[in-house]
């Protein structure tokens, strides 16, 4: 019957055509982000050049945290419980590997366009997302309403955002090599 429990059942309902879309898109992309990487694979796994061998890595990160995200707001889950936690492990995760990969690129990347604030910038659009993800979550847990999920897109948007364009420069990057 009605209550708040159905009230988030309908809210989430109402995004289903577009989380639908995102996590075709997404899986998509993830694949041919396989495959451009494929063309080149020092790239992805390239001992010297730790900036982008990060920068490649949180591409799929960002891919495979929006299509997750997607994903999980399928889940037939009245209460929202499941989308809290995938928000926050989403998040956490994500910030987790930022952390990881910002640390990586500081000791073993030489490069002046991935030192100081060159470097942060590439990676500013994620940690923004991923920061997000726990204003999301909170939201929800004070009140799954149609606003805390209208606010997961901006979430999704500019990870989405940020990994084209960081696929688009990885590509070129890729073409540079093959020169």
């Amino acid at each position: 019957g009605p209550g708040p429990m159905s009230d988030f059942s309908d809210s989430l309902a109402k995004w289903d055509s577009f989380y639908g879309s995102i996590a075709g898109v997404s899986a998509t992309l993830v694949g041919l982000l396989f495959v451009a990487v494929s063309i080149n694979p020092k790239i992805a796994n390239s001992r010297t050049r730790a900036g982008l061998n990060a920068w490649t890595g949180q591409t799929f990160q960002s891919f495979s945290a929006v299509l997750l995200l997607a994903l999980i707001t399928q889940i037939p889950d009245g209460s929202g419980r499941t989308l809290i936690i995938g928000v926050a492990i989403v998040g956490a995760q994500g910030l987790a590997r930022l952390v990881v990969d910002i640390q990586r690129i500081r000791t073993g990347d030489r490069d002046p366009g991935w030192r100081g604030t060159a470097g942060v910038r590439r990676f500013a659009a994620p940690l923004i997302a991923y920061g997000l993800c726990f204003w999301v979550m909170v939201a929800l847990i004070r009140e799954a309403n149609e606003t805390a999920l209208g606010s997961l897109v901006a979430v999704t948007m500019l990870l989405l955002i940020d990994a084209l364009d960081n696929c688009w420069s990885l590509l070129k990057e890729i073409g540079k090599d093959k020169e």
